[in-house]
């Protein structure tokens, strides 16, 4: 097993889930361990995901349990993500991060000596991404390691093998 481990950020969301999926492929290749991370921010309801999970019963409690509640979640939604990386036979664990995402993977990967971090992203641009980059964007600034970049609704180019022949218009082309 090599030493140095492969970071995947995750946000559970789909694009984060094709990137934990990709971030396997990578590591069984390579013989390596994977982590996988979610950075928790102070506010938890910037996470759609866990104002989702958490609903309207956050009304009802203070804000350490709301806090309580949104760590609970992360833990089991990491704990499946773990133990599904480990039924494709690749070692695994989780951690949570805390702080601005960028800036906390970065800072895990270079603490930990990670030889990459795998991150989705939605592939969106707009005036905000634009003027403040997303959080794939900084990362790739700050990062002190390879960073790979998985796509939303990424899917593998195919083989030579698997596509049609040209047609004899298109090989017909002088040199």
């Amino acid at each position: 097993m090599a030493a140095h481990p492969i970071l995947v950020a995750t946000d559970f969301s789909e694009t984060s889930r094709e990137a934990v999926e990709q971030a396997v492929v990578v590591a069984a290749g390579l013989n390596t361990k994977l982590v996988i991370a979610y950075v928790a921010e102070d506010n938890v309801f910037n996470s759609s995901y866990l104002a989702d999970k958490i609903g309207t019963s956050f009304l009802s409690m203070t804000a350490e349990q709301v806090r309580e509640a949104a760590h609970n979640i992360i833990t089991i939604e990491l704990n499946t993500l773990v133990h599904k990386v480990k039924k494709n036979g690749v070692q695994c664990s989780s951690t949570i991060l805390n702080g601005q995402p960028a800036k906390a993977l970065s800072e895990y990967a270079t603490d930990n000596a990670c030889m990459m971090i795998v991150v989705g992203t939605h592939g969106h641009s707009n005036l905000g991404h634009l003027m403040f980059g997303s959080t794939t964007d900084r990362l790739l600034r700050i990062a002190g390691c390879p960073v790979l970049v998985v796509r939303k609704n990424f899917a593998p180019a195919k083989s030579a093998a698997d596509s049609k022949p040209a047609s004899k218009s298109r090989v017909k082309r002088k040199l």
